[in-house]
């Protein structure tokens, strides 16, 4: 039978139960909780059971957004197939986050590191999405980057530089890759814990000048952690990186994974950049290797319109993503 919904879940909400080895905490539009089970899902309507053993059937509109992704993923005679990417009640569709790390090194800007997030306006955490990390020029900044990004399940990020991570040879480049990179890697590992439904192998780190430089620099570096490839499918670098020795031995095979390198004609990073292309062709990674006509230094809107296109149309059918 199914029961007046407003009225039953207002009975039922303020009781807590326990002891139902598949209960789940579920919370409705005002953030009022029960403990419960899924017994069905029928169209617009969920089943779920209370510790007592007794049913009740709901409209699924009456639960929180996470609850409401949970019930359409739920598969009867085991774990819901969405499980995995049960997230936080502020990871909703299109919702901009920040995160602080207090227990980092300030940023460049002497401030409290911290990187913001954008999700996508169709997120939905029962599917799989990737992550879109942009690394700025200059003294950097925390703040995404979506001209280069195709439409699609992608959450994007600005990551900041840590102070202090200079190049002794020049003062406003950013250096010391192994800060960077332990500073990076725990900003990273936090987006994954955050939202748990991204896919590495869908990834993106990307970045302009400086940006390039770190990404660069950074897939040099190896720890016990691991190393920055691990994280990412592709790698977007525009008129930075270079100034190593291509075969320093460092540099971890990229085989299976993509890269797009470009550089204005008339940089000063050019001839640097362009040795950047070599580097990942080398390490076997599928590699655009572009030059900004009469363009210095800067990643120009028709060099993005173009990162863009080669995305959509190579690296996410080549991943298998929608």
């Amino acid at each position: 039978m199914k029961s007046s919904p407003l009225l039953l879940l207002a009975t039922l909400l303020p009781t807590w139960f326990a002891g139902a080895l598949a209960a789940r905490e579920f919370t409705d539009g005002k953030g009022r909780k029960i403990e419960a089970e899924i017994v069905a899902v029928n169209g617009g309507d969920v089943t779920i059971r209370r510790a007592d053993g007794k049913d009740y059937t709901l409209a699924v509109s009456l639960f929180s957004d996470v609850d409401q992704a949970f019930i359409r993923a739920w598969k009867p005679g085991g774990e819901p197939a969405g499980a995995a990417a049960v997230v936080d009640e502020d990871v909703k569709p299109g919702a901009s986050l920040r995160l602080e790390f207090p227990e980092l090194p300030k940023d460049r800007k002497g401030e409290t590191a911290a990187c913001n997030l954008r999700l996508p306006t169709d997120y939905d955490p029962a599917k799989p999405c990737g992550l879109v990390v942009w690394l700025a020029g200059g003294e950097g900044g925390n703040q995404p980057s979506s001209g280069f990004v195709p439409g699609g399940a992608f959450v994007l990020a600005g990551l900041p530089y840590p102070k202090g991570a200079n190049n002794p040879g020049q003062a406003n480049m950013v250096g010391e890759y192994d800060q960077v990179w332990a500073f990076h890697r725990a900003m990273i590992e936090r987006i994954h814990e955050k939202i748990p439904n991204l896919k590495k192998e869908w990834s993106v780190i990307s970045g302009f000048s400086n940006g390039g430089h770190s990404i660069d620099g950074m897939l040099r570096v190896r720890d016990k952690e691991g190393s920055l490839a691990d994280f990412f499918g592709a790698f977007v670098i525009a008129d930075g990186g270079g100034g190593y020795a291509s075969a320093d031995g460092n540099y971890p095979s990229l085989e299976g994974k993509f890269a797009y390198v470009c550089w204005g004609e008339t940089s000063p990073n050019a001839a640097n950049s362009e040795g950047v292309a070599k580097d990942f062709k080398s390490r076997r990674a599928g590699t655009v290797a572009s030059e900004m006509a009469q363009t210095g230094h800067q990643f120009a809107d028709f060099e993005q319109a173009k990162v863009k296109e080669w995305l959509q149309a190579v690296v996410k059918p080549a991943w298998g993503m929608p």
